[in-house]
């Protein structure tokens, strides 16, 4: 009996999507990063071992799995706290 396991590979962005759209994130994400203490904390920890673009691209992602959240459970907004 074999195990599938799925696994997802998380490259570098890719040119696909609406330019726009990723402009906004990014800039959300320098914000976030200034409000939110649990983002700031992951993002001191990414930009230990990369460059500080590529780290808030990584802020990003994580900014829009919240979002993605409040809107499927319908529920407001957060600040983390660490």
């Amino acid at each position: 009996m074999s195990v599938v396991v799925e696994t997802q590979n998380r490259l570098s962005m890719t040119k696909r999507g609406n330019k726009f759209l990723k402009h906004v994130f990014i800039e959300s994400a320098w914000t976030a990063v200034r409000k939110d203490p649990s983002l700031l904390l992951a993002y001191t920890n990414y930009s230990k071992r990369m460059l500080k673009t590529k780290a808030v691209i990584k802020i990003a992602r994580k900014l829009i799995n919240r979002i993605r959240y409040i809107l499927i459970n319908d529920e407001e907004y957060k600040l983390s706290v660490i």
